[in-house]
């Protein structure tokens, strides 16, 4: 979707405001630019990606009809980064910001969906960024909004859906702002925060019985918290696992009687 650019950057006027009509991965970008100068801040906001991406690579539908954004910050190379934790406070922030802008309640899809009712509405992707040295130099927020999509590929595992009926360019930056207010409010101390209270509110899974697909074996069980570092605790029946990663093939209020 189109933005105002002039008014983001008169906003934040001391960041690097890069705005594409079509890019191939605003996280790509992003990236790139904290390597050529691991000094500033910015954000890499594209109406259209053609090579958006998701965890482990997986592709990231991103038509012109939704809005697909990058903030990258410099980080101290002492830096020490809780990826887990990043994840779930940036999903707050965003979460809250739609909110305000659309009035729309979004919950969040371990580890890193967001959900409007029961259709997924959008993405995060964080990276942390390294230089020649392996020494952490920045790091980049990348998020992915459905704002007014309403047709995807056949291949999504899950029903996706819109943030709104309509939408105009007006909120579209109003809603970049309230996001990149929020997380500059943090920029010290974000690669380390403790996790927001509210994610666990914001949790569709909690008390959930899941099954989670581990890199072709299956776990199911029932999900009863989220530890510090934003991993899933289940209750797998025998007993209480903790999962790092996986994907969320299934989730309902019942129990499950099998893998199906």
């Amino acid at each position: 979707m189109q933005i105002n650019v002039a008014r983001l950057q008169n906003e934040f006027p001391d960041e690097k405001i890069e705005y594409f009509d079509q890019v191939g991965s605003t996280n790509d970008v992003a990236f790139t630019r904290v390597q050529q100068n691991p000094e500033i801040a910015g954000m890499v906001v594209a109406n259209q990606q053609t090579a958006g991406r998701g965890t482990n690579q997986r592709q990231f539908y991103s038509p012109t009809s939704g809005i697909y954004c990058s903030i990258y910050l410099p980080l101290a190379p002492a830096t020490v980064l809780h990826p887990g934790r990043v994840t779930a406070n940036v999903g707050v922030i965003v979460a809250e910001a739609v909110h305000r802008v659309f009035g729309q309640p979004l919950g969040i899809k371990w580890v890193n969906d967001l959900y409007l009712h029961d259709q997924k509405v959008g993405g995060i992707l964080c990276e942390a960024v390294s230089n020649d040295d392996n020494q952490l130099i920045g790091l980049v927020l990348g998020l992915g909004l459905n704002i007014l999509t309403t047709s995807f590929p056949q291949t999504m595992l899950r029903t996706g859906g819109p943030i709104a009926e309509q939408a105009n360019a007006t909120q579209v930056t109003d809603l970049l702002i309230k996001i990149n207010q929020a997380i500059q409010k943090k920029r010290q101390t974000l690669a380390s925060d403790a996790i927001n209270p509210k994610y666990l509110d914001l949790s569709i899974l909690q008390d959930q019985w899941v099954i989670i697909d581990q890199a072709g074996s299956r776990l199911a069980g029932k999900v009863t918290g989220i530890t510090p570092e934003n991993e899933l605790v289940i209750n797998d029946g025998h007993q209480l696992r903790t999962v790092t990663n996986g994907r969320i093939l299934r989730w309902q209020a019942e129990p499950l009687n099998d893998f199906d």
